[in-house]
């Protein structure tokens, strides 16, 4: 794992053994740590052993010393995170983010059309995105008019059964990625031979523009069924 991934209420797994915890033990993050300027260096996880559970719900160290809460933990300073894997998220649902799985509703500015949305998905959702009416994709200077509504409503639900017509938000396909970087070079040096400027080369241009479209295959695409 990285350091980006070291939240608290992250449940890991060890890669290794260390002094009293076997490979493939599970734990919860409980505990980042800095220098005395404030400067995080890393983190402390809480281990859940089979002799010593963690408190169901465990995220967050409340200050007991061991001997007290009867708590195994170590600290790993931000190098060390090669030797953990997170396997859950911080949030108490145990998700990266509030809309994983979520069944949401989006609502088109133009027709009033509602629909439901599904993110198969531990990632982002977009705010806004196309109507299935395409005259009011025309109509919209951005071609986005159903924005999220409704948020309060939104509801978890991992097991959805999917119907036919449904649309889903997935992880960015490789391929489709690739697709529209070249889409946007074309759009890019319409543009620069418009305004007469001189184009980027494509072999610098383009790795940039697909990893702002792919960005690790966690970007938002939308797919119907």
């Amino acid at each position: 794992m990285n350091k980006t991934d070291a939240q608290i209420g992250v449940r890991v797994r060890s890669l290794r053994q260390f002094s009293g915890v076997a490979v493939g033990t599970e734990g919860v993050i409980d505990e980042l740590y800095g220098d005395e300027t404030g400067q995080l260096e890393g983190c402390t996880v809480a281990w859940d052993m089979p002799d010593q559970p963690l408190p169901a719900d465990y995220r967050e160290y409340d200050g007991r010393p061991a001997i007290q809460s009867r708590i195994l933990r170590d600290g790993f300073s931000w190098d060390d995170l090669r030797h953990l894997e997170a396997i859950r998220g911080p949030l108490p649902s145990g998700y990266w983010h509030k809309e994983a799985f979520c069944l949401m509703t989006y609502r088109c500015q133009l027709c009033q059309r509602a629909e439901q949305i599904w993110n198969a998905r531990d990632g982002v959702t977009p705010f806004s995105m196309s109507c299935q009416n395409s005259g009011c994709n025309n109509q919209h200077h951005a071609g986005c008019p159903m924005q999220h509504v409704d948020w309060e409503k939104d509801k978890c639900y991992p097991e959805f059964v999917c119907h036919p017509g449904l649309r889903i938000f997935i992880d960015m396909p490789k391929p489709i990625a690739k697709a529209l970087a070249r889409m946007r070079r074309q759009r890019y040096l319409a543009y620069c031979e418009e305004k007469d400027i001189h184009a980027i080369d494509e072999q610098t241009w383009m790795p940039s523009a697909f990893d702002d479209i792919y960005r690790e295959g966690k970007a938002p695409w939308v797919v119907t069924l």
